[in-house]
């Protein structure tokens, strides 16, 4: 009930922004700040899912066209480091699109969009699990939970050592190893294979970053984990495409830390993006990219808002 307020009571308040075009304000106001989406996945509109990270795809139909028909200036996130390295002035109302985890709904539902569209957008893949039935071990819990099998809270998941944490998914994936709705659900999780991968990046409108290899939570891992996650991750993405970038799995400022920064730095990468939410200037720090969270929640009220720099 109290949920249910909130979201009227926030839906109200983004109306009334919209109805005295505080958009337009604030565009003109952010207009050499940068915006970047980060987006998950994009499911079928029939699909029976609600998770925030899955967004229904006619959701995204409609974000995508705003952004062309406003005139976004949406561009690679390759050409925003490039102008920010080279001191140039950034285009007015800049936009990035990315998309983390590698699921493999961005190729059949969200690529043929954008590229229709001619939207260029940035993919950050959890290389390890690409072209295999693995799913990320966070899909993993939501599905637990989703069938209360979880005696543990789902979020507690993120803070825990990651051995005690892969030891309780075992247990978990024995229980519900043969379990039909699970299975069922398994699919809207599915993640890329490299074949995918290549066609997308033949197209010349979807670059990939790395996203670790097995979609750890850094700041949890020792030294020689840690290692492993980053540079080889990197290192497989440096085969697809040069420069390397890096998206911090989780993305809280509690999700990383310096030991991750000083191995991203000594595997070349050239920027790293974060979940925290807000704008980005020319001079951003490039290892502490700000991005905006677009959710299967998100209503098209906030999605202006938020384009525009409004609201964070």
């Amino acid at each position: 009930m109290v949920d249910t307020m909130k979201m009227v009571v926030k839906s109200a308040l983004f109306q009334t922004l919209l109805m005295v075009s505080i958009e337009k304000v604030f565009g003109v106001i952010n207009g050499k700040m940068v915006v970047i989406l980060m987006y998950h996945g994009v499911i079928e509109d029939r699909a029976d899912l609600s998770c925030w990270w899955q967004l229904p795809y006619k959701n995204f139909v409609w974000q995508m066209c705003y952004l062309k028909e406003e005139n976004y200036n949406v561009i690679h996130l390759k050409d925003l480091i490039r102008i920010m390295n080279s001191g140039e002035s950034l285009p007015d109302r800049c936009v990035v699109l990315t998309f983390d985890d590698g699921y493999e709904n961005n190729f059949t539902l969200a690529y043929p969009l954008l590229r229709a569209l001619k939207l260029p957008a940035t993919i950050f893949l959890t290389t390890d699990l690409i072209g295999t039935d693995t799913l990320l071990w966070s899909d993993e819990v939501f599905l637990y939970s989703s069938l209360n099998g979880l005696a543990e809270d789902p979020n507690s998941f993120k803070n825990m050592p990651s051995t005690k944490k892969n030891e309780i998914l075992s247990h978990l994936r024995a229980r519900f190893k043969a379990d039909a709705a699970l299975l069922d659900t398994h699919k809207y999780f599915k993640l890329l294979n490299w074949q995918q991968v290549d066609e997308m990046k033949a197209s010349g409108w979807i670059d990939f970053g790395a996203h670790s290899c097995t979609h750890e939570i850094l700041s949890q891992l020792d030294e020689p984990t840690l290692c492993y996650e980053i540079k080889n991750s990197c290192s497989r993405i440096g085969q697809l495409s040069k420069p390397v970038f890096f998206a911090f799995p989780n993305g809280r400022t509690e999700d990383y830390d310096a030991r991750a920064i000083e191995l991203l730095r000594e595997s070349g990468v050239a920027c790293a993006l974060t979940a925290q939410r807000g704008l980005n200037s020319y001079n951003q720090d490039p290892f502490d990219m700000k991005r905006i969270a677009i959710g299967n929640k998100t209503s098209q009220a906030e999605f202006k808002l938020l384009c525009s720099g409004a609201i964070e």
